[in-house]
Formats: C-alpha cells, sequence, structure tokens
C-alpha cells in the first residue's frame, strides 16, 4: 500500500534537497546516526528557551511543577543566572527580573499569593466589621455606656478605613498580575511555540531523511544479524525501552505544561459557561474578549488533545520486540558453541544482569505508558510486548515503521502549533479592525 503523505510532509520533503543514496547496510546506519543527532540538536536549541540546567524553584504552583518536569526531560550542563536586576515583590522573596518564562511564572505566584493573603485579611476584616456594626446596633438600642458605644464606633471607623484601603491594595495587585500576564507571558509563550515549530521542522526534515534511508536500504536484517551479538542485542533493547520511556515523558510533559497553564488562565477568567438550545458551548477566551494569551493558550492545549503519541510508542514496542526475538536466537545459536562450563557460567550471569535491567526499564516503562490517553490498564512486564513479540517483524520493517510513525506525529505537531500561532494571529488582526472601526 502507497504511503500517504500529509501536507506538512510534502512541503518538506520538496524543500529538502534529495539526499545521496544509501543503500549500503553501513551507510544507512551511518544516515540514520546523523539525523538522530541532528534530531537531538533540534530539542537541545530548545534549552535557552526551557532554561535548561537553572536552579530548581518549588512553590506550590502546578504550572510551574509541571514546567520543571518538562525543563528536565532535556540534560544539558548546569548553567548560573549571573547578575539581573532583583523584583522585591514584599511578601519577603526576590526573584531574578522577568527575563524568562520560569522567572515570569515565579512573578506570577508571588503576586498572586501575595492577592490571595490580601484578599483572605479583607474577606475577615468584612466579617469582623459585619459583627462589630451588629453590636455598636445593639448598644445604640439597649442604651449601654457611652464608652463603650464610642470604643465599638471607633472600631467600626477603623475596619472601615483598614478595608477600603485593603480594596486599593488589591486592586493594584490584580493590575500587575494583569501587566505581567499580558505584556512578559504573553511574549514568553509567543515565543515557546515559536521554538516548538522550529523545532518539529528540524525533527520532521530528519525523520523524512530516515525513512526514506531506512526504505531502500538492502538486506539490512541479515547484517544485522550476522553482526551483532548476543550482549550488544540485549544493550539495544534495553536503550530502546529508555527511549521509550523517555518519548512518552517528553510528549506527556508539553500535555500537562500547557494544560495546567491554559487552567490556571481559565480560573483567572472566572468563565461562566451559559447553556444554550445546543448545550453548553465549549471554553472559548476569544468569544469573551480576553487577552491574547488566553486564547492562543487554550487553542494550544486542544490542539494538544488531538494529537496522540500512541503509534510511535507501539511502533517503538514492535522493535523492541523484533529486538528481542533476534537476540534470544542469538542465545541459542551461541550457547550451543558453548563447551566450557565457565564460559556458560559467565553469560548465564551476564544475562541475567541484562534481563533484570530490561525488566525495571519496562516497569518504569509500563508506569509511563498509564499516563499516555487512551491506555486504561498498567500490563505486568511479561506481557508489555506480548502481542508485538508473537508478530515481530524484521528489525528493518519495525525501524521502519518506527521512523514513519515519528515523521507523522512529528507532522501533526507542527501543523497543530501552526494553527495555534495562525488562530492568534486572526484573532489579533480581528480586535485591531474592531478597535479602528
Amino acid at each position: 500500500m502507497a504511503r500517504q503523505q500529509t501536507p506538512a510532509q510534502g512541503n518538506v520533503a520538496a524543500s529538502v534537497p534529495t539526499p545521496r543514496r544509501a543503500t549500503d547496510g553501513a551507510d544507512v546506519a551511518g544516515e540514520i546516526k546523523a539525523q538522530f543527532v541532528r534530531a537531538a540538536d533540534a530539542v537541545r536549541s530548545l534549552a535557552p528557551i526551557l532554561e535548561v540546567g537553572r536552579r530548581s524553584y518549588h512553590p506550590r504552583s502546578s504550572v510551574y511543577h509541571v514546567s520543571s518536569r518538562m525543563v528536565s526531560v532535556i540534560a544539558l550542563p548546569h548553567s548560573e543566572y549571573r547578575g539581573g536586576d532583583l523584583l522585591d515583590v514584599g511578601v519577603g522573596e526576590k526573584v531574578v527580573g522577568g527575563r524568562s518564562l520560569s522567572l515570569t511564572l515565579q512573578k506570577l505566584y508571588i503576586w498572586e499569593k501575595k492577592l490571595y493573603d490580601e484578599v483572605k485579611a479583607e474577606e475577615k476584616m468584612r466579617l469582623l466589621l459585619a459583627k462589630n456594626s451588629k453590636r455598636l446596633k445593639f448598644l445604640d438600642q439597649k442604651g449601654a455606656e457611652a464608652s463603650k458605644i464610642d470604643a465599638t464606633r471607633n472600631l467600626v471607623r477603623k475596619l472601615s478605613t483598614k478595608i477600603r484601603i485593603a480594596v486599593r491594595v488589591i486592586a493594584k495587585v490584580s493590575k500587575k498580575i494583569n501587566r505581567v500576564r499580558d505584556e512578559e507571558l504573553w511574549p514568553q509563550v509567543n515565543n515557546l511555540i515559536q521554538g516548538f515549530v522550529k523545532m518539529w521542522q528540524d525533527k520532521l526534515n530528519c525523520y523524512h531523511i530516515q525513512f526514506q534511508a531506512i526504505s531502500e536500504a538492502k538486506n539490512l536484517d541479515s547484517i544485522i544479524s550476522g553482526g551483532t551479538n548476543r550482549d550488544l542485542a540485549m544493550e539495544l533493547e534495553l536503550e530502546l525501552i529508555k527511549w521509550i520511556v523517555n518519548f512518552s515523558s517528553w510528549a506527556n510533559e508539553q500535555r500537562s505544561f500547557i494544560k495546567a497553564l491554559n487552567g490556571w488562565l481559565a480560573l483567572c477568567l472566572n468563565y461562566q459557561q451559559e447553556e444554550t438550545a445546543d448545550g453548553v458551548p465549549p471554553y472559548s477566551p476569544g468569544r469573551v474578549g480576553a487577552p491574547l494569551v488566553f486564547v492562543i493558550c487554550n487553542s494550544w492545549s486542544q490542539a494538544m488533545d488531538r494529537i496522540s503519541e500512541k503509534e510511535v510508542i507501539t511502533s517503538m514496542q514492535a522493535l523492541v520486540s523484533s529486538v528481542r526475538s533476534l537476540s534470544e536466537q542469538q542465545n541459542v545459536e551461541q550457547n550451543e558453541q558453548f563447551i566450557a562450563m565457565r564460559e556458560r557460567e559467565k553469560w548465564n550471569k551476564i544475562l541475567e544482569r541484562k534481563t533484570l535491567e530490561i525488566n525495571k526499564e519496562a516497569d518504569t516503562l509500563n508506569r509511563k505508558l498509564a499516563l499516555v490517553p487512551g491506555r486504561q490498564s498498567l500490563l505486568p512486564t511479561a506481557q508489555t510486548y506480548q502481542v508485538h513479540f508473537l508478530e515481530a517483524n524484521s528489525v528493518q520493517v519495525c525501524l521502519r515503521r518506527v521512523l514513519e510513525a515519528l515523521e507523522s506525529y512529528s507532522s501533526n505537531s507542527l501543523r497543530a502549533l501552526e494553527d495555534t500561532m495562525r488562530h492568534a494571529e486572526e484573532e489579533r488582526l480581528s480586535r485591531e479592525r474592531g478597535k479602528v472601526s
């Protein structure tokens, strides 16, 4: 069956120079490795935006907590911030001036904590004011001593003054939060999306070249089975499982980050859903005239709901099963060659150690896959790859399917982000036209 090409894939294929056709096994392996390095570099290019290596900050904020986990997926050398203006937010905490997404989230968290404390204090004063106002009325009606009436009246006046001051402080802090959100958070989220667009363009390019190379390769399975010893095959299986774990983590953290950010923004709007004859309409910040950061984050969150990494993970599992089949086949063949008992015992110890490592990684993978949309149950380690193992194809076929799935996933991710940016731009232009008219 002919492989269907998405529009985004077609654009990339047209813009990428046709690479030299590598059909020799060594050339194909070299090409695939080179493109994996390029794909990794594409992710590392996001490091400055994601602030990889930055000191961790641990407020009780789901948005910041999730963004920190997303940042930690990429491991780069630690880097310290040097200098920088300090912002005194008036609650005993100082942060570096808003120059980055995480620092802006820190700033928003601190200002919102101050707002929360001010609102709670104002609520307590209102309750106290209501109580003493009632007491003052009671004392007047009862004809109590003048000193008691005057003391209660003075307390009511002081509470009223404090409440008026608190209301002004609350309004001022709210304006500050809105200004940080619109003037700092919005440009940084927009910059992050542009960084992801560039990353997915580069990764799509790499996977496209890899898929072409593996599709045109000849006799790759015979080269692999003939040139791979049992120990290397098990090492490969272990690394592939780690690959699945890391890929699943990366996809989940992206989704969790934007959902946490969009959820926080939705709370800021105090959005009230109105039921119509057609039912309850979906949450739409653009419909209520919310700032652009609300629109783009909601669009991004909805786009992430439409993207699934299940096909990629399934194809990766099939590749692991294929490599495991190759490893077990070589184990049988090479065990027959062992004559000395010492050599056999040595290999059995190595096999046992590798099996424990693989099972440990498989357990980690199962826990990760439990978070993937569409996976309702956690499979035991022994059953994780059972279906794929029974239907295991050649390593070349399985690797080709992995690269095809990665190309499709990259294309879908790229298209979703481009649609998100286009939606935000259309909303911005529409509002500008509305101001002119």
